[in-house]
């Protein structure tokens, strides 16, 4: 086990949300994970509310929880953290609003298998109210591949929640959550996939995750808008330098990391472009022009890897040249 007093770690961020914590810890909990083989790692990023206490009551009441406060830093600094304060050889970030299902164990069981993985990607479903959990399952099937032979053939590695990681891969890689980073889930397991050598894919849910708020897609919030282009654009350069480091290893991989990195930039500019009224009269238009002219990503350059999306390119430099 790598030196590990557990099989896995299970790391739960806490950031206000004594409405949901509850159903998120008992749910762990409820699973039929072996008690004795994790532990559940809490981590308070400075809550304003009660979470903290309701987190601390569970941990004093089970020998394999422990609990860690910090000042308010952020969801990846939180995720970060517990880590690395973590006992298992696997990692599995479970977010506090959210719930797991209570039968974990078949994918459990395959990280216990001979056959050593660096991740265990499974399933997750999407609910809205504590109605709407599923009440089935998938087909179960298994594929074993390295996370770039899964890159190459367009997959999109997406919420790191449905993802048992095994944490020395992440050491020898340094592969950590970027503070402040909103898309922060995209950005650290698109580079775990093209780091790894061994992914297990197992069509199995494991986790349920909470749809409400105001998500990006409909939030006016001036600020909140801003944070999410920018960190599209450090997602963007972070992909650009992935891929010039896979060059000479394998070009294709490079050049399929490359493609995905221009779709998200050229996706930012449009999307600036297509809401220039919208984003001036919240007084963000020239803030988030500015912030591309100076992260060196307007005008756009190079290929975009289709004839539509070059011709778009082009649109867009003539267009922000009018502005």
């Amino acid at each position: 086990m790598e030196d590990c007093k557990y099989k896995l770690s299970i790391i739960v961020p806490v950031y206000n949300v004594e409405q949901y914590i509850k159903e998120c810890l008992d749910s762990i909990l409820a699973s039929d994970l072996p008690k004795e083989q994790y532990e559940v790692v809490i981590v308070n990023d400075g809550s304003k509310d009660n979470s903290g206490c309701i987190a601390q009551e569970y941990v004093t009441q089970h020998a394999n929880w422990k609990y860690i406060e910090q000042e308010n830093q952020g969801l990846s600094v939180a995720r970060n953290n517990g880590i690395q304060h973590s006992e298992g050889e696997y990692v599995w970030c479970v977010d506090s609003d959210d719930v797991i299902y209570s039968q974990i164990m078949p994918a459990y069981k395959l990280l216990n298998e001979e056959k050593k993985v660096d991740v265990l990607e499974c399933r997750l479903k999407v609910f809205h109210d504590e109605t709407d959990f599923a009440i089935y399952q998938l087909n179960g099937r298994i594929v074993y591949a390295s996370g770039q032979d899964f890159i190459i053939n367009g997959f999109w590695p997406g919420s790191v929640c449905t993802k048992f990681i095994r944490k020395n891969f992440l050491y020898e890689h340094d592969l950590w959550f970027v503070p402040g980073l909103i898309h922060q889930d995209t950005e650290l397991t698109y580079r775990l996939y093209a780091y790894s050598q061994s992914v297990c894919q197992y069509n199995y849910y494991i986790y349920h995750y909470r749809w409400g708020g105001e998500s990006l897609t409909r939030t006016t919030n001036p600020q909140k808008i801003f944070n999410d282009k920018s960190s599209n654009i450090y997602i963007y350069k972070s992909f650009e330098d992935l891929a010039d480091k896979f060059d000479k290893s394998n070009h294709t991989m490079a050049e399929i990391i490359r493609m995905n990195a221009r779709r998200i930039l050229l996706t930012t500019v449009y999307t600036l472009f297509s809401k220039k009224k919208e984003y001036k009269q919240i007084g963000i238009y020239d803030k988030l022009y500015k912030e591309m002219k100076t992260q060196g990503v307007y005008p756009l350059k190079g290929n975009f890897y289709s004839l539509k999306r070059n011709i778009i390119a082009r649109l867009l430099n003539i267009s922000f040249l009018l502005r």
